[in-house]
């Protein structure tokens, strides 16, 4: 919807001041976790937790053990030292079959279908998320509400033409193609073939991304013309508006899915190169989180539409 330029600065202040909230409050609930192990005996008598930090402090110095390794539970993430330094354009390592992560839910087997019901429902979750937002934020779409529900809807349908709707350059070609990396990322975290694919020129990873960018395609459609879209709630194109005498345009359709698989893309090299990277010279567990979350908001953002936590990795624990 069309709103003055003071409207759209307060909206871009509110929405980014959101999104930090999103990514950081969970911090917070995640770290009341975090208190000191009780001391284990070892086979020798001595304490794990000082064992480990010798390990820890001056590697080598620790007795090895033939024992085979066990599974970290939950409630010990915290006795797991940072990643090994790793160099910041090492090759990716292989997909996994079956992602590995002790926060998981369930486990993906590429041998199964797409999780269609999944999928759709935390499409219609994030739909209606930005239903909502458009609803609370925008005077203009308030205003709309009223009148023939069917009547309004068809003639806003029928009032798609060209290619500008009016809108700003932060709307259309930074806002939009965050919404459609979101979609996309949500096709990708239900489809068992993609969920564990790493940022690389293999015909996997481009498959899947040319999936995500379907469904953000028809996510788009939905959002700007389908029955719960700008052109039912607050109908967008039934009118001419203040900016534009075509506010339902082209330009919505196009960008959404196409910069948002780019951006999206985007976020899979950042996660790969910059992430890791920092994850393997970060041993605090909550900056490694923060540092997830912020790297690749839209990823954070498709995560909780899955009621995940915004830093969740399908392919590595925290």
């Amino acid at each position: 919807m069309k709103t003055n330029g003071k409207t759209e600065f307060l909206n871009f202040r509110v929405g980014t001041l959101s999104l930090l909230l999103i990514v950081l409050m969970p911090l917070a609930g995640y770290a009341r976790h975090i208190e000191p192990p009780a001391p284990a005996e070892t086979a020798g008598g001595g304490c794990a937790l000082d064992a480990w930090l010798v390990e820890l402090l001056e590697p080598g110095t620790a007795a090895e053990s033939d024992a085979e390794p066990t599974a970290v539970r939950d409630d010990e993430w915290w006795t797991k030292p940072a990643l090994a330094p790793v160099p910041p354009f090492a090759p990716p390592p292989a997909p996994l079959s079956v992602p590995v992560d002790a926060n998981r839910e369930r486990r993906f087997d590429p041998q199964q279908g797409f999780a269609w019901s999944a999928a759709l429902q935390q499409s219609f979750l994030f739909n209606s998320f930005l239903q909502v937002w458009r609803v609370t934020m925008e005077a203009e779409t308030r205003a709309e509400l009223g009148g023939p529900f069917f009547k309004d809807y068809f003639r806003s349908v029928k009032g798609l033409r060209g290619w500008d709707d009016g809108d700003n350059f932060l709307t259309n070609y930074i806002g939009h193609p965050m919404q459609g990396a979101v979609s996309g990322r949500i096709q990708i975290h239900n489809d068992p073939r993609g969920v564990g694919q790493d940022f690389g020129l293999r015909r996997e990873y481009l498959n899947s991304r040319l999936k995500a960018l379907g469904w953000s395609a028809l996510f788009s459609i939905n959002f700007e013309l389908g029955p719960l879209s700008e052109a039912s709630i607050g109908n967008v194109g039934m009118k001419p508006r203040e900016k534009s005498q075509t506010p339902m345009a082209f330009v919505d359709l196009v960008v959404t899915p196409t910069v948002g698989t780019a951006w999206l893309i985007a976020e899979d090299a950042i996660d790969r190169f910059l992430v890791r990277h920092l994850e393997s010279r970060i041993s605090n567990v909550v900056l490694r989180a923060t540092v997830r979350g912020l790297l690749n908001p839209t990823r954070s953002m498709a995560n909780l539409m899955r009621f995940k936590y915004p830093w969740h990795r399908d392919n590595r624990s925290l």
